[in-house]
């Protein structure tokens, strides 16, 4: 009985040690174990990424080399991003829509997607609706008006330059050149005053000002 006793606690007490994740990569000591990581150190291969990030994007945490795809500077899904760029821009805290698999809902974010080409928008890319004056997504990073989509959802060609000024069309406030900010009219709402662009621009209301005789009240 008390061995039995005695048992039971020390296999408790390995159960909470296999669990514990000593160094704070990400990985627990079972983990560490497993693939042979320093349960001790952050970054086993010192290639400044730590060691659960690596393995949780399918990256080799052992591959000491900076220049191949496991490395800092490796970045194997071609997205003008190296994997420490990648893993320092910092993982989206909310994921893309699961109920809609591998569509680009509303625009996403490129910094901070995940490092492999496995191109499951659901765990890789984030939906941001956009905080720029023409309420479209935004693209803080410059390379997601170069992927030959339309992710600010405006009906063009995100490489395309209407207005003939050099600034591609996600990345522009002014696409159709008229000097007047861009209005959405499929439903944002740039002054956040509960009125759809669309439905102030056609009832003579400016849709970037939210008071006076162009707000609610």
């Amino acid at each position: 009985m008390v061995f039995a006793s005695l048992a039971a606690l020390e296999f408790a007490r390995w159960e909470a040690y296999a669990s514990s994740d000593a160094d704070g990569d990400g990985l627990t000591y079972g983990l560490e174990f497993l693939l042979n990581t320093q349960p001790q150190d952050w970054d086993s291969d010192n290639d400044e990424l730590p060691d659960g990030w690596e393995w949780f994007h399918g990256l080799n945490p052992l591959d000491a080399s900076s220049l191949t795809v496991n490395g800092s500077l490796g970045d194997p899904d071609g997205d003008s991003l190296s994997n420490k760029d990648e893993y320092q821009y910092g993982m989206p805290s909310n994921w893309d829509s699961p109920s809609t698999p591998n569509v680009l809902d509303n625009g996403v974010w490129w910094n901070g997607t995940v490092p492999t080409r496995n191109w499951d928008e659901e765990s890789a890319m984030q939906a941001n609706q956009g905080t720029g004056s023409d309420g479209a997504d935004e693209d803080p990073m410059g390379n997601i008006c170069a992927d030959g989509m339309d992710n600010d959802r405006d009906g063009l060609v995100d490489a395309a330059d209407p207005d003939g000024d050099g600034d591609v069309d996600c990345s522009s406030d002014d696409d159709d050149g008229d000097g007047d900010i861009d209005e959405d009219p499929d439903g944002y709402d740039t002054d956040n005053d509960g009125m759809n662009d669309g439905w102030e621009v056609s009832n003579g209301l400016d849709p970037t000002v939210r008071t006076g005789s162009d707000g609610p009240n």
